[in-house]
């Protein structure tokens, strides 16, 4: 069977994930350096892995499954758990391999976030000591199509838009084909366009978009919405070009910004619309390693495995801080996400109350988890037949979550035993 725009998401699965650069446009994210700058990922050898897939885990809704069980039934492609940057325990399943790019879905949102946020700490060649992005400036200020008389994102700031409290007009049900999620899908490329009258490219899309009347929709609140990242995204070329008077694409910057600082061991590469604009929102595709060399980096506070400053560790603080807790509260499916104590914050969530962990989400199964606090990164990438699964991790299961709070706690009670021991013994 072909794969096109129009199947990829439904019906040929786990090879589509793997093979993005197959059937859509892409842009390559080029790590730069040379094989002798990667950042090695060894294995904790004092982990039993048979241990690890055969603790039980209780989900959500009450039901316990061990690791193994849950892996196995959620369409796993691969997944990897370190612990003070040491591999735990590490699966590939399928044609998924170590080199094996898959896209991220919306975990690609904190990759473009960091991007961002790199940006805010770069100096503008001023001598006012300006810095290329500022956090409270408006987004049209970047961005002048942003900000026509009709515009849902005139006035926007860029802050606001990162904690996605825009107001703008738009719905992310996946399954419904009158949805702006839909529209915007049809203007990237990622599926065929639902008319005629639709927009040929997501610049387009993002132009024309207006504020919210729903009474029910708080202005300020937080409303998950892919299109503010595309905005970001767009923000951010446009912010290094009126800095540096020079043209460069979102998937250029972030090469230079961050993939070649990472340590990767591989290039990423992400889709494009016709006119180039990369799938800021979930286009990204990268190995399971290389991303969890990402979450590493954010774990240790801005720094990558191999040393080098990535990213300000005040950026990472605040966000481990998180947004706000009552715009999140406020927002139009708070109850859903049964997220109490939750925020989310320069697109990255905060599922609970505890501020050491945050995670990103991608729909069809995609988790980067990270508890700073213990030094614990996971990663599950999968490839579930629909957008959303309830017990598989949508809204409401979250077994990946699920997993890998398990796992932490284990690590943890596993380590303070070691401890325990060793000083009886003394």
């Amino acid at each position: 069977m072909e794969v096109t725009n129009g199947n990829w998401q439904k019906s040929v699965g786990s090879w589509s994930y793997q093979n993005m650069d197959k059937i859509l446009s892409t842009e390559p994210i080029p790590r730069i350096h040379d094989d002798s700058d990667v950042a090695s990922l060894p294995d904790a050898d004092w982990v039993d892995r048979d241990e690890i897939l055969d603790l039980e885990v209780t989900l959500k809704n009450n039901e316990r499954y061990t690791v193994r069980k849950i892996i196995d039934a959620t369409d796993t492609d691969g997944w990897i758990v370190l612990r003070d940057n040491k591999v735990v325990i590490e699966q590939y399943f399928g044609t998924m391999a170590e080199d094996t790019r898959h896209i991220l879905m919306s975990v690609t949102k904190p990759l473009t976030a960091t991007v961002a946020g790199i940006l805010m700490e770069q100096e503008k060649m001023t001598t006012r000591g300006e810095y290329m992005l500022e956090p409270d400036k408006k987004v049209n200020d970047y961005v002048p199509e942003l900000g026509g008389p009709n515009s849902g994102y005139k006035g926007a700031t860029v802050q606001t838009v990162l904690d996605m409290r825009s107001a703008v007009k738009f719905s992310e049900d996946y399954l419904d084909p009158t949805s702006e999620v839909r529209e915007m899908d049809g203007a990237s490329g990622w599926a065929p366009r639902p008319s005629d009258q639709s927009p040929t490219a997501v610049k387009q899309f993002l132009s024309n978009m207006k504020l919210a009347s729903d009474p029910k929709r708080i202005p300020g609140c937080f409303e998950y919405r892919s299109c503010e990242t595309y905005v970001i995204g767009w923000v951010c070329e446009a912010a290094y070009k009126i800095a540096r008077g020079t043209d460069m694409s979102f998937a250029q910057i972030a090469s230079q910004l961050l993939w070649s600082k990472l340590g990767a061991q591989h290039d990423a590469y992400i889709t494009v619309d016709e006119e180039d604009t990369g799938g800021f929102d979930g286009g990204i595709c990268a190995t399971l390693r290389d991303l969890a060399r990402y979450g590493a980096m954010i774990c240790g506070g801005g720094k990558s495995l191999r040393g080098h400053r990535v990213v300000s560790q005040r950026w990472v603080d605040d966000v481990f801080k998180g947004g706000d807790a009552q715009a999140f509260a406020d927002g139009p499916r708070y109850n859903e996400l049964d997220m109490p104590g939750g925020k989310f914050h320069n697109m990255f969530w905060s599922p609970s109350s505890d501020r050491n962990v945050v995670i990103g989400i991608g729909i069809h199964g995609q988790m980067l988890y990270i508890n700073k606090a213990t030094g614990t990164v996971g990663v599950k990438l999968s490839s579930w037949a629909l957008p959303e699964e309830a017990w598989k991790g949508g809204w409401k299961g979250f077994s990946a979550l699920s997993i890998f709070q398990e796992i932490d706690t284990h690590l943890t009670r596993s380590a303070a035993s070691k401890i325990s021991a060793g000083v009886a013994g003394r």
